[in-house]
C-alpha cells in the first residue's frame, strides 16, 4: 500500500463526498471517544462535582478538536490550485 502524497491528499479532498465523508468520520469518531471518556469518568470518579466539571471539559476539548479538524479540512480543500 502507497502512503498517498499531500498533493494527492489535496486533489482527494476537493471532491464533495471525499470531504463530507472525512468530516463526517472526523465529528463521529471526536463523539464517539468524547462519550468512552464519559462513561469512564461517571464510573470512575466519586465526587459528584467532580465528575459534572470532568465530563464538560471533555466535551469542550473534543469539541474543539472537532473544529479544529473542520478549520483545517476547509483550508486543505480550498489551498488546491
Amino acid at each position: 500500500m502507497l502512503i498517498p502524497s499531500y498533493p494527492e491528499i489535496k486533489q482527494w479532498l476537493v471532491s464533495p463526498l471525499n470531504f463530507t465523508l472525512l468530516i463526517a468520520w472526523a465529528f463521529v469518531g471526536f463523539y464517539h471517544a468524547a462519550l468512552g471518556l464519559q462513561v469512564v469518568i461517571e464510573d470512575y470518579l466519586s465526587p459528584e462535582w467532580l465528575k459534572i466539571v470532568t465530563v464538560w471539559l471533555v466535551k469542550l476539548t473534543f469539541m474543539g478538536a472537532a473544529i479544529a479538524a473542520l478549520v483545517f479540512a476547509i483550508r486543505i480543500a480550498i489551498s488546491v490550485g
